[in-house]
């Protein structure tokens, strides 16, 4: 779940199948109770980087002479690690209840 600033495009699969996952599987997402906190600010936030990616002509074209793609790595960092974690524990919560 690294994150390459600039290189939107190869997280497009992975919201696209958690979108697909949501709509299959809400039920027994919604009685495990799993939070889709995370799944959603994961979403929100690579959407709102490929936005910011678009205006700012690649991150360059903000004026501030700070390298922009060492800055967003750090809450992309963060959200995606709070996204695997809470799947990891959505997963071990769904096994409990299977056995």
């Amino acid at each position: 779940m690294f994150f390459k600033v600039g290189h939107h495009q190869f997280y497009i699969t992975l919201v696209m199948l958690f979108i697909l996952w949501i709509g299959l599987d809400y039920r027994r997402i919604y009685n495990a109770g799993f939070s889709l906190l995370p799944v959603f600010t994961f979403i929100l936030w690579i959407s709102f980087m490929s936005f910011l990616y678009l205006l700012t002509n690649e991150y360059v074209g903000t004026g501030w002479k700070i390298g922009w793609r060492e800055i967003i790595g750090l809450p992309t960092f963060l959200v995606s690690g709070w996204l695997a974690i809470s799947l990891i524990k959505y997963s071990f919560r769904l096994a409990d209840q299977n056995n």
